[in-house]
């Protein structure tokens, strides 16, 4: 409609890509809330074989980067193409008399990105939610023993300091057919 009303090729490309630049920013917004929002209850949930407040749940400035491009890259090619093919002059209807709109061509490369789109949604919502499941479930699993009696220490022994007998009660991977 707005290249009938005069509206340049390029102006458009260039709205169409803010648009989706924009929906990227606040669905990253929204996903970064989401992370903040729900760190504290992950970290709650207590397990007993499991500590889960040893997870490294902060964001980190490298992931972050990494998302921040990857998302940009996905941004460009998700918001471009359709662009393109949104603004591309349709001048084989207008000489037949058809309607620009009637297009029959079923599988373009906008469906297909929509469909790549829906999957990889499809793919992290299940992920997400199987690794929800499992955590929560480990909370109620029996570990075969009483878990609030049990110690666990780690003994990192400087090397030269001890000799190699005491290394061997310490270190039992020195044990002959370890």
């Amino acid at each position: 409609m707005r290249l009938t009303l005069g509206a340049s090729r390029f102006c458009l490309v260039q709205q169409l890509l803010t648009e989706s630049l924009l929906l990227m920013v606040l669905s990253g917004g929204i996903g970064l809330l989401l992370h903040l929002w729900l760190t504290g209850p992950i970290r709650g949930i207590r397990t007993p074989l499991f500590d889960t407040s040893e997870l490294q749940l902060s964001p980190d400035f490298a992931l972050f980067a990494q998302a921040a491009l990857l998302s940009i890259a996905a941004t460009l090619i998700c918001g471009l193409v359709p662009a393109l093919q949104s603004t591309r002059p349709q001048l084989l209807p207008a000489i037949k008399g058809l309607p620009a709109h009637g297009r029959s061509r079923r599988l373009s490369m906008r469906n297909v990105i929509v469909a790549g789109q829906v999957a990889a949604s499809a793919m992290l919502l299940m992920g997400g939610s199987l690794f929800m499941r499992s955590l929560l479930n480990m909370g109620s699993a029996d570990p075969g023993f009483d878990a609030d009696r049990m110690l666990a220490m780690a003994v990192k022994p400087v090397r030269g300091r001890h000799t190699p007998q005491q290394e061997r009660i310490v270190r039992p991977s020195l044990l002959p057919g370890r």
